[in-house]
């Protein structure tokens, strides 16, 4: 864990940030007799969270959305303008890293090639979509060697779908670009954390697309990790899971206008990475991801959706999606529907996509 910061495991061996328990437990010895009362029912909740059960809920239903099997790859990215979905960058069947990008239209179910952005190949990057153009970039270049610093990309790109042009942004400042996480608030671009070639990181920016500038924010007050997800409906923030040394499955709500964060109950089970996570109609969904333990087991992958209970802060389960488990899929929401697809498993590299409606 982070130095300086109040952890401890549990008997489940989650890490539990006990400054939340002993400021409390601080104020309740300032308020006298009733406090024993008030510190067991605490204690009630803390160990509620702890235990940190899945909820069964209703299985979500699925619809196959076809995609050409050209278009199988894993760790690629996507953003969405105008109701049309945009893939682009990952990695292809046969290892090959890509710097091209399809358009999908799901008035049509058609997916057309769109300009190549005119950069490096990649895996892991940032693509992200805000009014009427779509920004992509960072990311990890394999071809320049797997620990050398120049494989972190730090180019940023703007797309301007009426005419296919890709203009070329201010660098990202920092060197973590390898598995950021990225979403969009108040018209801003927030990135953080990833992998800078040597160590794992908790840097977060933000990026303001009127004036092409970066902006540096405090560090936030949780593990260094790459490969989480973070979800927004546009009101609420949330933030969790990936990989540092070991997986990790808290949950953080973010507060961009006073830039503070605070811990919410951990998503059931073991921790997972390169997973997805996604708002669609005001709910909060992650999915698929691989719970890795180690070099010599392998873990295994998450297939199942789990939703997020932001009013009763608590995970329920939503059932399996088709086609098995998998890791560094893509999702993305156009209008009321969720789309999860392509990644990876175990075998193959996959072109399988599903919607679903909640």
């Amino acid at each position: 864990m982070l130095p300086n910061v109040p952890y401890h495991r549990n008997e489940t061996g989650q890490w539990i940030d006990k400054s939340i328990t002993n400021h409390c437990a601080v104020q309740l010895r300032k308020r006298g007799s009733g406090a024993g009362i008030i510190i067991f029912l605490l204690a009630l909740l803390v160990i509620s969270c702890d235990d940190n059960p899945l909820v069964e809920g209703e299985p979500l239903e699925y619809t196959p959305v076809a995609a050409p099997a050209e278009l199988a790859r894993s760790s690629a990215s996507a953003f969405v303008v105008d109701g049309k979905a945009y893939l682009l960058m990952g990695r292809d069947s046969a290892g090959r890293q890509l710097n091209d990008c399809h358009r999908f239209d799901p008035a049509d179910g058609s997916w057309v090639a769109c300009d190549t952005l005119p950069s490096l190949r990649r895996v892991n990057g940032v693509a992200i979509g805000v009014g009427n153009f779509g920004y992509a970039g960072l990311g990890y270049n394999t071809l320049t060697g797997t620990y050398n610093p120049d494989s972190q990309l730090r180019d940023w790109w703007r797309f301007d779908p009426s005419n296919g042009n890709w203009k070329r942004l201010a660098d990202f400042p920092a060197l973590a670009t390898n598995g950021s996480v990225s979403f969009v608030y108040d018209g801003k671009i927030y990135i953080g954390f990833g992998f800078d070639g040597q160590t794992f990181s908790r840097a977060w920016w933000y990026y303001n697309p009127v004036e092409d500038s970066w902006t540096e924010l405090a560090p936030p007050p949780i593990d260094i990790r790459a490969g989480a997800v973070a979800c927004t409906d546009g009101q609420r923030v949330f933030f969790g899971t990936g990989f540092k040394i070991e997986d990790l499955n808290d949950w953080w709500e973010y507060f961009p206008a006073t830039d503070s964060w605070e811990a919410r109950c951990p998503i059931p089970g073991k921790g997972r990475n390169f997973g997805v996570g996604f708002s669609v109609k005001g709910r909060f969904f992650v999915a698929t991801g691989r719970y890795f333990s180690g070099l010599v087991d392998g873990g295994f992958l998450y297939d199942g959706v789990v939703e997020y209970d932001a009013a009763l802060d608590r995970w329920i389960d939503r059932g399996a999606m088709p086609g098995g488990g998998r890791q560094n899929a893509v999702a993305f929401v156009i209008g009321s529907k969720a789309y999860i697809g392509f990644g990876e498993n175990d075998t193959k590299i996959r072109s399988d996509v599903w919607t679903f409606e909640p």
